[in-house]
């Protein structure tokens, strides 16, 4: 096979490695939804809450004023995650099964990466807990499908970026290593970044938009109804999504304009016969 129009196949390259870099930056970034809480019965400034996939912040800014990492934490057989502030995995999926069971669990002021602000500390002063309240969680199911297409994608987008380029040093002859292999790794990667987005967005849609599943709003000491949005990190992903379609495009065209190109004969000498003809692409 005689190489041409490598520029259109290292195109790709460029188009499908960036969709990966812009999907890894979102999948480490804590930066999916941002919010501000306010607390029952306070005056003090709206708290702060930020978080990725995995992790985030909460800028506590009633009573003690204190940045808190919150881990996220899924019971997986009750379909519930929560973004819990515990020092360990097993720490927060015991207070999360406790959130699940109605117990009235205290917040831990002593979990990760706590920022004191300063030492003003007194009652929170919320308002009696109602005993039958209702405590509302993460669609878990949600949640881990949203992570595992995300991760599909990812994977899928490096495939496609080393066959690129390896299609451009190279001429492979098996079909899934070729060019055919590039429109199938771009298409999953591309399909699958999509469905990241309609999923994190049906779980904004039905739960994070009024309440982002945090320890005080899920005691509902804490509400966040209309300060719930999307951050950069979530929308790294739309460019990722936009761009495997472009390696497709930018294929096709390639397949196109050789279509177009003129066959080259190439004449053979008598003892040459037997071979048959040659024909350049």
């Amino acid at each position: 096979m005689v190489k041409t129009r490598n520029g259109f196949i290292l195109a790709t390259t460029f188009f499908s490695g960036i969709a990966v870099l812009l999907s890894i930056t979102s999948i480490a970034t804590e930066e999916w939804i941002t919010a501000k809480g306010e607390f029952t019965g306070g005056n003090d400034p709206p708290s702060l809450i930020n978080y990725g996939l995995f992790t985030g912040t909460f800028w506590q800014k009633y009573g003690l004023q204190a940045v808190f990492q919150i881990s996220l934490t899924c019971v997986i057989e009750e379909n519930a995650c929560a973004y819990i502030c515990e020092v360990n995995a097993e720490s927060r999926r015991q207070q999360l099964e406790k959130l699940i069971r109605g117990e009235d669990v205290p917040f831990n002021y002593n979990c990760p990466r706590v920022e004191r602000i300063n030492d003003r500390v007194y009652s929170l002063g919320f308002k009696t807990r109602n005993t039958n309240e209702k405590r509302e969680f993460l669609n878990a199911g949600l949640y881990v499908s949203t992570v595992v297409f995300l991760c599909i994608s990812i994977i899928f987008g490096l495939i496609s970026t080393i066959l690129s380029f390896f299609n451009v040093v190279a001429n492979p002859i098996e079909v899934y290593l070729s060019v055919p292999g590039l429109y199938i790794s771009n298409a999953v990667a591309g399909v699958a970044c999509i469905f990241t987005l309609c999923l994190w967005g049906i779980l904004y849609g039905t739960m994070i938009v009024d309440n982002v599943g945090i320890y005080y709003t899920i005691r509902n000491q804490m509400s966040t109804k209309g300060w719930a949005q999307f951050g950069y990190s979530y929308w790294l992903l739309l460019p990722s999504c936009l761009l495997y379609p472009t390696s497709i495009i930018t294929l096709y065209i390639r397949q196109y304009l050789i279509e177009q190109e003129p066959k080259i004969k190439i004449h053979t000498t008598s003892g040459e016969a037997d071979v048959g003809e040659i024909m350049i692409f």
